[in-house]
């Protein structure tokens, strides 16, 4: 036997190796490619979680639309109310101070009026 086998158990273990097959060795892509590559990826996974979740989105939209809508006619009823309990305390403090003031002595000429409950003399 020579040492030339060409079947043999030298070779076999390489034959895999693109050199021994007659082909040129496969570049490996840059860094710009993979991550172009990735971000290609990125965008097409966007793309597919947006349309999964857009009907979910229009219904949280309606939702929130509904929920303005039902809101602003509370609110409305809350300002409505609100507008008549100020309107009923200015009324019961106009009355009040038209009160005392129906009470209270005329001021002394050039000063607050004389209150003796101050001690006053």
């Amino acid at each position: 036997m020579s040492g030339q086998d060409n079947g043999g158990s030298q070779g076999s273990g390489n034959a895999n190796n693109p050199f021994e097959q007659g082909q040129p060795p496969r570049e490996e892509p840059s860094a710009t490619e993979e991550l172009k590559a990735g971000f290609g990826h990125f965008v097409s996974a966007a793309k597919k979680a947006v349309r999964a979740a857009e009907p979910l989105a229009n219904r949280a939209a309606e939702n929130v639309g509904s929920t303005l809508e039902t809101l602003e006619k509370a609110g409305e009823q809350v300002a409505a109310d609100v507008g008549r309990e100020v309107a009923s305390i200015a009324g019961k403090l106009a009355e009040k101070l038209r009160a005392v003031a129906e009470r209270a002595d005329p001021p002394p000429q050039g000063g607050a009026p004389h209150d003796p409950s101050r001690g006053e003399q």
